[in-house]
Formats: C-alpha cells, sequence, structure tokens
C-alpha cells in the first residue's frame, strides 16, 4: 500500500462549477496565488516554491476609515475568517450588497443602525423579494460576527421579517 504525500503547507485546492480543481497558495493576511499546472509536476512544485516566497503584508494595513463608520465595520468583515470561509460566489454577492449598504449608510455609525433602519430598508426593496431576503441575511451576518467581536451588544437585523 502507498502512503500519499501530504499536502504543503497554505495549499488550497477548490473545485470550480465545471469541475476543475485550482490549487491556490494562500497565507493570510495575504493574497491568494493561483497554482498552474498538475499537481505534484515539477512544474507545479516551482509555482509552489515561488508563491511561498512572494511577500506577505506583516500585518493587515490601518484603515483610513472612521473606527465607528459602517463602512470601517464592512472593512473589518471582510477581514475575517467568517468571510474568507464564504464561497468566492457568495462573497461576490455579499459584497455587492454590503457595496450599496455602504452608499447609503457608509459614513453612518454602525452601532446607531437600528432594527427600523433594516426594515425601512427591506420595505423599499419589497418590489423584488429576493434581494430584500439577501439583504436582511447579509446584514444578520455582519451584525452577528460584530457581536461575537463585541464590537456592538446586540443585532438589530435579527428578528426583522423576511418578505414573503
Amino acid at each position: 500500500m502507498q502512503m500519499s504525500r501530504p499536502r504543503p503547507p497554505y495549499l488550497i485546492k477548490r473545485i470550480a462549477r465545471n469541475g476543475q480543481t485550482i490549487w491556490y497558495v494562500w497565507r493570510r493576511p495575504g493574497r491568494q496565488i493561483r497554482i498552474r499546472g498538475e499537481y505534484g509536476s515539477d512544474t507545479f512544485m516551482a509555482a509552489y516554491h515561488a508563491a511561498m516566497k512572494a511577500p506577505i503584508a506583516a500585518a493587515i494595513e490601518k484603515s483610513r476609515l472612521p473606527p465607528e463608520s459602517f463602512s470601517w465595520l464592512i472593512d473589518r468583515y471582510r477581514q475575517t475568517s467568517s468571510w474568507s470561509q464564504l464561497k468566492p460566489s457568495t462573497q461576490r454577492a455579499r459584497g455587492n450588497i454590503l457595496k450599496n449598504v455602504e452608499k447609503v449608510a457608509g459614513n453612518k455609525p454602525y452601532a446607531s443602525i437600528t432594527k427600523a433602519d433594516i426594515a425601512a430598508t427591506r420595505d423599499a426593496k419589497r418590489s423584488t423579494p429576493s434581494a430584500a431576503n439577501e439583504f436582511i441575511n447579509v446584514m444578520r451576518n455582519l451584525f452577528d460576527w460584530a457581536v461575537e467581536a463585541n464590537l456592538v451588544d446586540n443585532n438589530p437585523a435579527q428578528g426583522v421579517k423576511g418578505v414573503l
């Protein structure tokens, strides 16, 4: 019986929608670097070692956003494992929702956002029920993380009902 080699450190395997296997080197907080070639081949290993030598940020750059703003909260959320563990398609969809919310409430203090604010935005999206419900879902996830990180005392999106 032949033992398989253990996967090298920081190597992440993803399966694309078309079934293709894609490999990345991801040393947090740095970016993901795609590795091309067949797993284990000389080309693959050379690309892996080159990616491992690439510099990574020693620390996440300090944000220029005011620390009490909703934009700051969103920025911090995007740097967490709660965000990075989402599928890229989910990150893209939620990121678009957060970007739109940020345009409207980015400078507003995140601690001042209330259940009524979330419900009012839901009501404004009532003509597209799936968008309204996804907005509520994104806000719940964001504020669940904020509660866990001790940034807010309660989740204002909790208890806001979706559009039927």
